[in-house]
């Protein structure tokens, strides 16, 4: 098959060219750890690799290029924006280069990813027509360059706080599908532009390709979160979108992975567009909930009708829909943080995946009866602050806004705090924390009533990170501080979402 080909090649390269030696052109070289190496003009370049776990070469998948910023790595890039777990649910491949010195400005860097596009479409099963870029600052600027200069060969890029460059030849260019994100507080590549850099504003970056698909107007919104919109216009087959937001910085935001690969994967378009209902789905429930799945499936024509809808929780087969509308029942039998995917067959064997997918935090010590009076239930949090954070888009609000794709990331010290605001005294008496990498080794919970005088409700000395439930004795609070005490990692403290209980 062809995912075996690349890795069957490796050691032989390795062995008769060592680490230094250009390998020969034509050439995929693909290790155990999924790092990649190719020849282009006599340089050896490549960077890291995601392949889905379910990828076996039978079913064509899309494939993905995701471009650090200047001055990191295509690592430390791969880290942060979390596009892997997305892209397995999406059947995508993700291709993370390495710039040349950290930076995208060479000239050889356009040969580099035609070569790229030419040998991961020979060593794997790739779709026609589903090859896409995205990037950060100056991976989204090059992203622009590649869709100019290599016409025809992305379906979508998606460019985040980078702009087009003024002086950029756009006599020619080929109609691409662009999704824009940017923030207007950018002071690194500002929303305006920076004409001493030769790159025009976000909106002109935009309108560019607007003209080039035959768009206009003042576009449909399809996204808001908080200070963010996002508006759309399609035409002739394409899609150009924006997300501008009003309060963010230089960094990737916490929506941006799962909005491009939702963009990417309905550009080009699909018979039907799979979105899961999350009316009905709770954010947290103990094992034995039964919770109620429902879908919307919007067609584009009905030429090949729904045979049935397959239900998924962390990939996993949960449940089928074999009758319209599609609904069904779950029975919760797992604790731990559950990814829920539907899949829907048409008549004639093709399958949409659903995208935006809703996660459910189950905890084996929740009671399933959580309505029944004196039972444990979810307590509201309207405010979150901490002490100091690594950078703005890792704020204190992200560990309570009921997203497991954002998260609160602390500095990298042990003295570091999360507090919560439930708006009113209540009677509290548990907290499920879901950690990221970065957890903490020791800390304790602390409560008060009036933000003045704090009393340890829980304390852990142990603590091993994922997702952690603490309970305590009913604790009258308000506010509520995480305070860590020793960290695990040589990072600081950083929570996806913190839940929590108390008495109704």
């Amino acid at each position: 098959m062809k995912a075996t080909r690349a890795l069957l090649l490796l050691w032989v390269i390795i062995s008769v060219y060592g680490c230094t030696k250009p390998l020969p052109e034509g050439v995929l070289a693909v290790d155990s750890n999924k790092t990649f190496e190719l020849s282009v003009n006599g340089r050896r370049r490549g960077g890291s690799l995601f392949v889905p776990l379910v990828y076996d070469g039978t079913r064509p998948h899309s494939l993905v290029f995701a471009l650090h910023g200047a001055g990191t790595t295509a690592e430390l890039f791969r880290k942060t924006v979390l596009l892997d777990r997305m892209a397995e649910e999406h059947d995508m491949i993700v291709v993370y280069p390495e710039g040349i010195g950290r930076r995208w400005d060479s000239a050889e860097d356009v040969d580099f990813f035609k070569t790229m596009i030419d040998l991961f479409c020979e060593n794997y099963s790739i779709e026609p027509g589903r090859v896409y870029a995205t990037g950060l600052s100056a991976g989204a600027i090059r992203a622009y360059e590649l869709a100019a200069a290599l016409p025809g060969r992305f379906a979508a890029i998606a460019p985040v706080a980078g702009c087009m460059r003024a002086d950029a030849d756009t006599t020619d260019l080929s109609p691409t599908s662009v999704l824009h994100i940017h923030g207007k507080k950018d002071d690194e590549v500002l929303f305006e532009g920076i004409p001493d850099w030769n790159l025009v504003s976000a909106e002109d970056s935009v309108g560019i390709w607007k003209r080039t698909i035959g768009a206009s107007g003042t576009g449909d919104e399809f996204f808001r979160s908080r200070d963010a919109v996002g508006l759309r216009w399609e035409s002739n087959g394409y899609t150009v979108a924006t997300v501008f937001d009003e309060e963010t910085g230089h960094y990737w935001p916490p929506y941006a992975s799962e909005l491009i690969l939702d963009f990417f994967y309905y550009n080009p378009s699909r018979p039907a567009r799979v979105t899961i209902d999350r009316g009905g789905l709770p954010l947290t429930c103990g094992v034995g909930t039964v919770i109620p799945l429902r879908c919307a499936i919007d067609r584009a024509d009905d030429t090949s009708p729904v045979e049935e809808v397959t239900w998924f929780t962390n990939g996993s087969k949960a449940t089928v829909s074999t009758e319209a509308p599609w609904n069904t029942e779950w029975a919760v039998n797992l604790a731990g943080v559950r990814r829920l995917t539907a899949t829907v067959r048409l008549a004639d064997g093709s399958e949409i995946r659903s995208t935006r997918n809703p996660f459910i935090l189950v905890s084996a010590s929740l009671s399933k009866d959580a309505d029944t009076a004196g039972a444990e239930v979810l307590l509201p949090v309207v405010d979150a602050w901490s002490t100091k954070i690594e950078d703005g888009s890792l704020e204190a609000i992200n560990a309570v806004d009921s997203d497991l794709f954002t998260r609160w990331g602390s500095d990298w010290t042990d003295d570091e705090s999360l507090s919560l605001d439930l708006g009113a005294v209540r009677t509290v008496s548990a907290l499920t924390l879901y950690w990221e990498m970065a957890y903490a080794k020791e800390y304790c919970v602390e409560t008060s009533t009036d933000k003045e005088t704090w009393t340890i409700a829980a304390q852990k000395s142990d603590g091993l990170g994922n997702i952690e439930f603490l309970s305590f004795p009913p604790t009258e609070a308000r506010y509520l501080r995480i305070r860590g005490i020793r960290r695990a990692t040589e990072w600081g403290y950083s929570l996806f979402e913190v839940f929590v209980y108390g008495k109704k």
